[in-house]
């Protein structure tokens, strides 16, 4: 009986949301959000990982029209690894994982208005995109109990390597509350759906308050200019590679001394790391053997122990594995993933390579295990 008056609902709302047409209810919905003086509201993020798992992000964001402010609004976006203050022209970021607060040269407001609109997490909020976005109505859809209005925005339709790659982007609009309730970013993979990235929007508050935005920068994290930021490069080719002694995953040693005579190729990475990961298992691929002399060692920069071990109970590794590997990371001053270090018989770095690089593999099959 409640399926049949749930069905009979959801007949009567679709019935309903059909009074309005989806142009009309998305221009109502844009008005909605930039007809208001503040609008505030809570974001959550879901997003798979290599590893199986779905990562979890959750933001807050509250947004103050200012005509003179970088986008338009003084903003404020509180979230778990970094957090976003725009006023005015003055537009500053807090990575928590760096622990600085860097800040962008108020001098050069049109550089730093492209940095903030190019971060994955402005670019999912409602503000953005309820912009200039060529959003398609494809039809009625219902998800937990609740029609919407599903639009659709293609970002990339390629054949990269005779493989069709496309990805689409979804806005699922509330027609009779006229708000953005869900957005989902949904990449195609020769075809079939490989990954699907989902953000849910809730707690909006709208209102023509004009009070100042409230933002406080942590006062035991320095401030760096962020147009002074420099990555510091790995160690090179001819230098010594620092020894390094720790567990692997079995509770086993692993040293760098243990495989003197033979050369070493270090696998920087993380298990969260869409790269990473496409490294590894290109490795674990049937035809790929590498020499006898080379001795593979995967080393976990980031990543809690529990995620590698989990991770690792899905995916072969077919190498030792180090977790909590940060500091042998620092002393190779290796800071992306994945990081390749070719390490010779006499302990000195052959090669470095950075990224998914096949043909840096391939050639350690065809050269017998020259860095060539």
């Amino acid at each position: 009986m409640k399926a049949i008056i749930l069905s009979i609902f959801n007949i009567l709302l679709f019935s309903s949301c059909q009074s309005q047409s989806p142009t009309k209810v998305f221009q109502d919905t844009k008005a909605k959000f930039f007809n208001q003086n503040k609008v505030s509201f809570n974001q959550i993020t879901y997003s798979p990982n290599p590893a199986g798992k779905i990562d979890t992000f959750t933001y807050i964001f509250e947004f103050l029209k200012n005509p003179s402010s970088l986008i338009g609004y003084n903003t404020i976006i509180d979230g778990p690894y970094f957090d976003y203050y725009i006023k005015g022209e003055e537009y500053k970021s807090v990575n928590h994982f760096k622990k600085v607060v860097e800040l962008y040269s108020d001098q050069k407001p049109a550089y730093a208005k492209a940095v903030f609109e190019s971060s994955d997490t402005y670019q999912r909020s409602p503000m953005f995109l309820l912009q200039d976005i060529d959003w398609q109505f494809v039809k009625d859809t219902l998800i937990n109990s609740q029609v919407y209005n599903n639009y659709v925005n293609v970002i990339n339709d390629k054949v990269i390597d005779g493989n069709t790659v496309y990805t689409e982007q979804h806005l699922f609009i509330n027609p009779q509350s006229k708000l953005i309730e869900r957005w989902e970013r949904r990449n195609y993979f020769k075809g079939k759906l490989s990954q699907r990235v989902v953000s849910v929007y809730n707690n909006y508050i709208f209102s023509d308050d004009n009070s100042p935005l409230s933002f406080s920068l942590p006062t035991s994290y320095p401030s760096v200019l962020f147009s002074q930021k420099t990555t510091i490069p790995p160690l090179e080719k001819g230098e010594k590679a620092p020894e390094f002694d720790m567990k692997d995953l079995q509770g086993n040693s692993v040293s760098l001394a243990d495989f003197k005579g033979n050369k070493v190729l270090l696998k920087f990475s993380s298990v969260g790391c869409g790269n990473s990961h496409e490294a590894l298992l290109y490795m674990n691929q049937e035809n790929f053997q590498l020499p006898e002399n080379i001795k593979p060692i995967y080393l976990s920069m980031w990543d809690k122990k529990a995620d590698v071990i989990d991770y690792f109970s899905k995916v072969t590794a077919g190498m030792p594995v180090l977790s909590n590997s940060e500091d042998i990371a620092k002393a190779y001053k290796i800071s992306s993933t994945p990081t390749f270090v070719l390490i010779n018989e006499d302990g000195v770095i052959e090669n470095v390579v950075i990224g998914n690089h096949t043909a840096f593999l391939n050639g350690l099959i065809q050269n017998d295990g020259s860095a060539k």
